[in-house]
């Protein structure tokens, strides 16, 4: 019987020890941002901005660039990533109105296309992006920043390393930037042009690999001049990571050179063949 008793006795011990004297109050997840000095008054909570773009595309003759689909991309971790796409209408206008996360401050606007600037850099200053691209100059020709990736600039700065240096020769005084003295305004290039050069040989699509019956035999790659001629020579478009300058050699037609040892000088026709106040961002 006195087993019994303090068996009772024991586990009422071990019960009254178990039982808890205070209960904790449940957390609650309100938080008053009232009371939070720490937080100035105009703070913006809003996670996206409304932009408005307005981008007229237009061929160096000044006539509209139809049906083109411009990008408009962000940077991120050295690549571009597609925000949107707006099309070109019948007047060349590319316009539309989109959410942009807040966090974005630049665009990069790409038309890709042959004959306009592409890969823009665009600060996002305000809540409109209005610019005109007619042929190579931008909006009353201001300067502009062309994005180039990282991996590009690295491949050319180590590819102009390798390029043997051969004797140059200008055909023309030139400015600061690059421009030559003995411009002329023979014809301009038209947005039909631009078509047909578009269709032929596109932006980032090698002649070599995308068309390379283009280099087969048969096929002219070189000018043959016989007689005194007047050949003029026109800029259109470039995609360079770096400035970068065009020019010509000549041979005897029956006697091409088979190095460059053979080439006795290089006529620099654009000793900057970049569009007009272009720099690349870095």
């Amino acid at each position: 019987m006195l087993k019994v008793i303090l068996s009772i006795l024991t586990i009422g011990i071990l019960i009254s020890s178990c039982k808890k004297s205070n209960v904790s109050q449940p957390i609650s997840n309100h938080y008053d941002l009232s009371d939070d000095d720490t937080i100035p008054g105009n703070f913006n909570y809003r996670t996206s901005n409304t932009m408005e773009f307005a981008i007229q595309l237009n061929a160096p003759d000044g006539n509209p660039i139809a049906g083109i689909p411009v990008k408009i991309n962000q940077i991120e971790n050295d690549s571009l990533v597609e925000l949107f796409v707006i099309m070109t209408d019948q007047n060349g206008l590319a316009e539309g109105t989109f959410n942009v996360a807040s966090y974005i401050n630049e665009v990069v606007i790409s038309p890709n296309y042959v004959g306009v600037p592409d890969n823009i850099l665009v600060p996002l200053t305000g809540t409109i992006v209005n610019m005109n691209i007619t042929g190579a100059r931008i909006s009353n020709n201001n300067n502009f920043q062309s994005w180039v990736s990282p991996l590009m600039l690295n491949h050319a700065s180590s590819a102009s390393k390798t390029r043997s240096i051969l004797p140059y020769r200008y055909l023309s005084s030139y400015n600061s930037l690059g421009v030559p003295s003995n411009l002329t305004t023979n014809g301009s290039v038209t947005a039909q042009m631009l078509s047909y050069i578009n269709n032929s040989v596109p932006e980032r699509q090698p002649v070599p690999i995308y068309h390379p019956n283009y280099l087969t035999q048969g096929y002219k790659t070189d000018i043959e001049i016989i007689q005194t001629s007047e050949v003029w020579l026109t800029f259109v478009h470039e995609g360079a990571g770096y400035t970068n300058s065009l020019g010509y050699y000549k041979y005897p037609t029956n006697n091409p050179p088979t190095s460059t040892s053979q080439i006795d000088s290089v006529y620099l026709v654009f000793p900057n063949a970049s569009f007009y106040n272009k720099t690349v961002a870095r």
